[in-house]
């Protein structure tokens, strides 16, 4: 099971310009529950990512949506890489 760097879930967050609070309000999520994945006690399957970004607004459509979600991972991951 492929998991999300912390660091890139803050990046993500970031990005979004929402604090902690206000992305966890979003998802759906306690904000001890968020925070421990950005902070990396817990690790953040790429499937949840997946059921956060559409929680965010971000469009589901099986397959494609697949894909974009490997591809912003890898995005991610090469971004960090320096």
């Amino acid at each position: 099971m492929t998991k999300i760097n912390p660091l890139l879930l803050k990046n993500f967050r970031k990005s979004l310009g929402l604090s902690q609070k206000e992305i966890a309000k979003t998802i759906g999520i306690n904000l001890r529950t968020y925070r421990s994945y950005e902070n990396g006690s817990r690790g953040l399957s790429l499937e949840k990512f997946t059921s956060f970004k559409e929680a965010l607004g971000f469009v589901r459509d099986a397959v494609k949506d697949l894909i974009k979600v490997h591809i912003d991972y890898l995005r991610m991951t090469f971004m960090s890489i320096r």
